[in-house]
């Protein structure tokens, strides 16, 4: 299996005025800062990208990674060590499909097993409530993603959390063993084939965003 992308958006300045257009970047912009702790907090896959250098984490982008590396992720907070703790003690080929149950409404888990579709049958989505955390147990996929403020909107389903959007974005391909973690910024067209239809069989982890305390950190120098 092909090695999983590592993707990730700027940490920008805390003042909306100044934050730059972004878009997904590959790899770290220093690897010798590589699983550095930062203030107590670890943020693997992120980048700084210019002064000030004293940055309020008052947001969080899409990330792209392997299981094996999950405990990067730690300090996102327990909801999602609960996550990546499922994932590793469970029997993903035999676990039943549909929903299990966490944490409730604040963290669940829904078990698929579909054939992958060309663009042209996909959609782009975003969701207003929950945090989505999408890992590949088998097989592989394409999924698009597009910053929100890139999109348009056409139309919300409250009931279902489910944004459906109109605009372009970039398409990057998951493989076995890797995840996707979406935030309701990161607008996204999951289920695509990577050259021909396939079957894949995919969690999907819902977080309540309300359920989500960001951690109480900043980086400086």
């Amino acid at each position: 299996a092909r090695p999983c992308p590592t993707w990730s958006r700027t940490i920008t300045d805390a003042s909306p005025a100044s934050r730059p257009r972004s878009s997904p970047r590959r790899g770290n912009s220093n690897p010798a800062n590589a699983g550095k702790a930062l203030n107590g907090c670890r943020f693997e896959g992120r980048r700084v990208s210019s002064p000030p250098f004293t940055l309020a984490i008052r947001g969080f982008f899409m990330i792209v990674d392997h299981l094996d590396r999950a405990g990067r992720y730690a300090a996102l907070g327990p909801s999602f060590e609960q996550a990546f703790a499922f994932l590793r003690a469970a029997h993903l080929e035999t676990l039943a499909e549909g929903r299990h149950d966490l944490a409730g409404d604040a963290l669940f888990a829904l078990v698929q097993s579909y054939h992958t579709k060309a663009p042209s049958e996909g959609f782009w989505e975003a969701h207003r409530r929950y945090i989505d955390l999408q890992f590949i147990a088998r097989g592989a996929e394409r999924i698009g993603y597009a910053p929100l403020h890139r999109m348009r909107l056409e139309s919300h389903d409250e009931p279902r959390d489910l944004s459906v959007l109109r605009g372009e974005g970039d398409f990057l391909t998951l493989t076995e063993g890797c995840f996707m973690l979406l935030w309701p910024e990161d607008v996204h067209m999951p289920g695509l084939h990577v050259g021909s239809p396939g079957p894949v069989r995919k969690i999907v982890f819902k977080i309540a965003v309300s359920a989500f305390q960001a951690p109480s950190c900043r980086f400086s120098t």
